[in-house]
């Protein structure tokens, strides 16, 4: 009857053991795929060169209209992956005097949520929620002049 006993709990020390290293591996992988994933954010945002082609607030594209003109429209800019984000003024600038290019910052914090400092229209700086992400396209939410807004980056051709 001892045996047994022993055997019983032996058996029980063993599940245990086993229950509790399988549930530390589901935590660790929800961690590497949340880091994979950041990591694929990552090499998509900073492996192109891109121009916005929609700016819209309350369902309002306002990127297409006389608003924008069209030194903003032809702006293109990189994301790089040392927390340089260059805007390039395209061929038509606001202002002969504006520089060609310049910097400011940008950090990618978790696989949707990314601080940028950019200028359209007015300089904005801000933690975005990344909506849609692919090889193509990049859509991000932000706080545009006090309203919730969302922009539309598409790969430069």
């Amino acid at each position: 009857m001892k045996l047994s006993n022993i055997t019983f709990i032996a058996g029980i020390l063993c599940s245990a053991v086993i229950f509790f290293s399988c549930s530390k591996g589901k935590e660790d992988n929800t961690n590497d795929l949340k880091k994979d994933k950041k990591q694929e954010h990552l090499e998509l945002i900073t492996s192109n060169i891109w121009e916005i082609t929609n700016l819209k607030t309350s369902d309002f594209s306002i990127w297409n209209t006389p608003f924008v003109e069209a030194c903003v429209k032809d702006n293109i800019y990189t994301f790089k992956t040392n927390g340089t984000l260059t805007t390039d003024e395209g061929e038509v600038k606001c202002s002969e005097t504006d520089p060609q290019t310049f910097d400011s910052q940008w950090e990618l914090i978790s696989e949707d949520k990314m601080y940028i400092e950019i200028n359209v229209f007015l300089p904005i700086s801000d933690t975005t929620t990344i909506k849609s992400i692919s090889s193509n396209q990049l859509i991000f939410s932000l706080n545009y002049m006090g309203q919730d807004a969302e922009v539309t980056m598409t790969k430069k051709q």
